[in-house]
């Protein structure tokens, strides 16, 4: 992850976001809230109910957006971490959760760790999600970081990539405009898969195309389902999950 051009946009990021999705007519909260209710959704599909804690890594949070809407969507058998090689960023996301009510939600607050941190650590995670990262990851070290999150993963635990989809056009155009994606080199779901075999090549694994309809078509997100196969989603979502 990219350290230096993201400090300049901790304290603009939604705001430019926002005004790079203008032309859809959709907001950057409406990307956001869709990935965190797909999460709650793989989780009610694929893990028990919890006997203990789990753990889930936001890998590459930002400024905590997604950490800070956590607790609407997950229960507190779930805490959060974010990390992220932002020091900006996640001085902003540290800062914006002190002064949030997340404390209402079972004594439970996103944490928050600069990537250098996290690195140092040994700790193991039940879910973890790369959201739009990888894109800015040069491609010589995705294998890299693939094979450390895929390390810090406990048994039976899933690994999710979220990213743009390069053979939709309107993507394309969007993420070639947005400020913070201009050493973006976007990768396919079939460069994804290939990804996956030369590094790790193990464990169950799926995947599907979405945000077919974001913005002005919002009423139609409910037949996004029905086209999980079709690879002319704006984006695409690849998961991992580790056997016994």
């Amino acid at each position: 992850m990219p350290t230096a051009p993201f400090d300049s946009y901790a304290k603009s990021y939604e705001i430019l976001h926002d005004q790079n999705l203008a032309p859809l007519g959709a907001e950057s909260r409406e990307f956001l809230h869709a990935k965190l209710k797909w999460c709650a959704r793989f989780v009610t599909k694929h893990f028990k109910p919890a006997t203990s804690t789990r753990t889930f890594l936001d890998y590459g949070c930002g400024t905590g957006r997604f950490g800070h809407e956590f607790y609407k969507y997950f229960d507190p058998s779930w805490g959060y971490v974010g990390v992220d090689s932002s020091a900006a960023s996640i001085k902003e996301a540290q800062e914006q959760s002190s002064s949030s009510c997340q404390r209402s939600h079972g004594n439970k607050n996103p944490l928050f760790f600069r990537l250098d941190s996290w690195n140092q650590s040994a700790a193991q995670y039940d879910f973890i999600l790369a959201a739009c990262v990888f894109h800015h990851i040069e491609p010589d070290r995705r294998q890299l970081i693939l094979r450390k999150l895929w390390d810090a993963l406990r048994q039976r635990g899933v690994l999710v990539i979220w990213e743009h989809n390069p053979w939709n056009p309107v993507t394309r155009r969007i993420v070639k405009d947005c400020a913070f994606d201009r050493d973006a080199r976007l990768l396919s779901i079939a460069e994804m898969i290939r990804l996956w075999r030369e590094t790790i090549d193990n464990g169950e694994t799926g995947y599907q195309f979405v945000t077919f309809f974001p913005g002005m078509l919002r009423r139609l997100q409910p037949v996004e389902q029905l086209l999980a196969w079709l690879p002319l989603g704006g984006q695409w979502v690849f998961w991992g999950k580790k056997g016994e």
